[in-house]
């Protein structure tokens, strides 16, 4: 047993039946929990780890809940966190997976005692079954059986303050706060629909500048046994070293990193649903970057399902994620857009050898809005290469010129170009392959990553 594991299991001994039930509540919109049986903390860690929110490089989804369920002794023991520095750390909500929402009905819950849930019951009799409400044990189940009938929601809180005014008025300000707070996220686009340039550049003065997400698909196992099209689809080799040195440039660039490995297409959805969800509000700029397998328009999941390039940018359009309005959202897929297998044994590429390609492919890769950046490792049609040990020509050329040119100063556009020179001049003698990377934009500014 590793340190990482030790850690985890010593938090877990830790942890009373009553705080696994509260992190089973905080984690009940990202985790599958539906029908399982949790009986300790230990498990919970388990699935945030199979689920990509957990790993030994970043444990902060364990501090977050720490945190919320009030075990600041143990953020102390284990992460040497005080409350003050971990509350500190919360304002920035890009590195944060519990919603406001979740947490405004943890909160609540807490204050809601046997005598409330039994009033709480009686008031919403007309609206629940009676089989449901008997199944109804504690007000975590009372709050899951309101969502499950579309009583409340984060954005349909009304029935909360009216249940809440009979209960506990005391509590008002707590619903009334999270109620103004998402008002004024869905009002960014008109209060602020897009800044104007301040000497041509956006700004990048926050501190995390945003959030990184990294979804990095290498063992694609699943796809070759269920879809006879892709049963040639190899394992990705060498994409752990793209994650590594993304990881690293854009940690040095002062971004919270966030990674997930091997997603199905539902996966990698729900994954850019959720942070789209989140409120930016505090951060500069927004990147995420795509590792896997793809063809023309789209990335493939593990499960070899296809996700339209166009629908993973749609996410975070102003009117689906309203706090990075007039912000810079930067994607970068390292994925073949062809179906021709172009193959050697090292480099290998990010091609499947199918001999379809969805008729529906779009041809239109980002929105027709502004503030989007596409850098797609390889033009329309053709593969990239990935060498087995020391990764894509593409991720490896831009994390290098990233690296090289942020301190001096150069926009992202200039550093791009110096990718495509570089990429387009490397040749697999071997089989003749060649690579030029093609990136897309709507920025309206420049977009520099400062040091400082």
């Amino acid at each position: 047993m590793d340190e990482f594991q030790r850690t985890l299991l010593c938090i877990s001994q830790e942890l009373s039946k009553s705080d696994v039930c509260s992190l089973i509540f905080l984690c009940q919109d990202f985790l599958p929990l539906k029908n399982k049986v949790i009986e300790n903390a230990t498990e919970i860690f388990i699935l945030l780890e199979e689920n990509g929110f957990l790993d030994m490089h970043d444990m902060f989804i364990v501090k977050e809940l720490l945190f919320l369920i009030h075990q600041f002794k143990l953020l102390k023991d284990f992460f040497n966190v005080s409350k003050e520095r971990m509350e500190e750390e919360m304002k920035y909500s890009s590195k944060t997976t519990i919603s406001s929402y979740r947490h405004l009905l943890f909160d609540l819950a807490e204050e809601v005692s046997e005598e409330d849930l039994i009033k709480i019951k009686q008031l919403l009799n007309c609206q629940i079954s009676r089989s449901s409400m008997d199944k109804v044990k504690d007000i975590y189940g009372m709050f899951t059986e309101m969502e499950k009938t579309a009583i409340l929601a984060k954005d349909t809180i009304e029935p909360l303050k009216k249940i809440f005014n009979e209960i506990d008025e005391s509590l008002l300000c707590k619903i009334t706060t999270y109620e103004e707070s998402y008002a004024g996220n869905l009002n960014i686009i008109k209060l602020c629909p897009c800044p104007k340039p301040i000497n041509g550049f956006y700004e990048m003065r926050s501190k995390p500048r945003g959030l990184c997400l990294i979804l990095n698909n290498f063992n694609f196992n699943e796809a070759r046994q269920n879809i006879p099209t892709l049963k040639e689809l190899k394992d990705r080799r060498g994409t752990k070293t793209d994650l590594e040195s993304l990881r690293e440039v854009f940690l040095h660039l002062h971004f919270f990193v966030k990674s997930f490995n091997d997603l199905t297409g539902k996966k990698i959805l729900q994954v850019l649903k959720h942070y789209s969800e989140q409120n930016h509000e505090k951060s500069s700029a927004f990147i995420c970057c795509i590792l896997s397998h793809g063809n023309k328009g789209i990335v493939y999941g593990t499960d070899g399902q296809s996700v339209a390039i166009h629908d993973i940018a749609s996410y975070f359009i102003r009117s689906r994620c309203p706090s990075l309005s007039g912000k810079p959202k930067v994607f970068f897929i390292q994925a073949c857009q062809g179906k021709e297998f172009q193959g050697s044994v090292s480099p290998e590429t990010d091609a499947c050898n199918c001999s379809s390609v969805c008729s529906e492919t779009k041809n239109k890769l980002i929105p027709d809005e502004p503030d989007f950046l596409l850098g797609m490792a390889t033009a329309s049609s053709f593969v990239s290469f990935r060498h087995c040990t020391q990764g894509t020509w593409y991720i490896q050329a831009l994390c290098k010129h990233l690296k090289g040119q942020c301190p001096r100063g150069k926009d992202l556009n200039t550093i791009l170009t110096m990718v495509n020179n570089e990429v387009s001049q490397k040749f697999d003698t071997q089989h003749g392959g060649t690579q030029m990377p093609e990136p897309c934009s709507t920025l309206g500014k420049k977009l520099i990553f400062p040091l400082h």
